[in-house]
């Protein structure tokens, strides 16, 4: 990200964290159209991600701080749990029913607000109103599939994969305040992950090809600069407070898929994206006197 832009954004974290919720709707809908699961789709996804970090990092001139930030306890947990957020997503996705899942993942701003307190972190009263509405509207994207006995495994999967991501807005929180730039910081949470993954992968020969392999790496894409952006974002945004802006890429993937593969959303669906939209109005909108 070019220091002008960058620096435009970061003046407008909001702004920022909307852009990466978007840029996470187009990693999502990679991830559903290539229909692979678990540790295939996320290696992949994760290398394609640290390729095109790499690519930033030098573009940006700041590839030779990552040897540092490897060296950086955090950066190391922050890549654990999102690889881990990643492989238990896909997972779920494959053991449950899509709109079960997809409705369980999006439950991360509930997540993000109860380990608030962990991190030093508060919700306020507009936040909670808009977290509560936004929930709504998720209810009426994806209803859980009634059969729970047969998907149980990947409805826990789920939540755990929720949890995991919730906990990843706080690391990310926490790595933004460092300054560090941000293809580097995405570099150093991706590599080890995808270098190891694409490894394991290859020598258990359940590498993704074709048509899945090229919806992984627009996944890739959409990963890389999610985190990115996220990270410019939350440099001035509490964690728990931009996790509300999540919803926004449930609403991109579904319009993705009307576009690209013509799926068509139901009434309640786009009733939902409507609730979803008042939700996101409620919890960002703040009084003029509130600096």
């Amino acid at each position: 990200m070019a220091p002008a832009i960058r620096g435009a954004v970061s003046r407008h974290p909001r702004a920022a964290v909307t852009a990466s919720r978007v840029m996470q709707g187009v990693a999502s809908f990679g991830f559903a159209a290539a229909a692979v699961g678990g540790l295939a789709a996320a290696t992949v996804t994760l290398g394609v991600s640290a390729s095109v970090a790499a690519l930033g990092a030098l573009w940006m001139g700041s590839i030779r701080v990552v040897p540092t930030m490897l060296r950086d306890r955090l950066v190391w947990e922050a890549a654990v749990v999102g690889a881990l957020a990643l492989v238990l997503g896909a997972q779920a996705y494959q053991l449950a029913d899509v709109a079960t899942v997809s409705f369980l993942l999006l439950l991360v701003p509930l997540f993000a607000g109860l380990l608030a307190p962990l991190f030093g972190e508060r919700l306020g009263r507009r936040d909670l109103l808009g977290m509560g509405i936004g929930l709504v509207g998720i209810a009426c994207f994806a209803r859980p599939a009634p059969d729970f006995d047969a998907e149980w495994v990947g409805i826990a999967l789920a939540l755990l994969a929720g949890l995991a991501l919730g906990l990843l807005w706080h690391q990310s929180r926490t790595l933004a305040r460092r300054e560090w730039e941000p293809w580097a910081t995405t570099l150093a949470q991706t590599l080890v992950p995808g270098v190891v993954g694409i490894v394991v992968v290859v020598a258990l020969g359940v590498q993704p090809t074709g048509t899945a392999l090229g919806w992984l790496v627009v996944s890739g894409l959409g990963y890389a600069a999610n985190t990115v952006l996220r990270l410019v974002g939350l440099r001035g945004l509490a964690a728990s407070r931009a996790a509300l802006i999540a919803p926004v890429s449930a609403l991109t993937a579904s319009a993705l898929a009307f576009l690209v593969l013509g799926q068509v959303p139901d009434a309640l669906t786009l009733v939902g994206a409507a609730i979803i939209m008042v939700g996101l109005a409620v919890a960002q909108v703040r009084p003029h006197s509130t600096p």
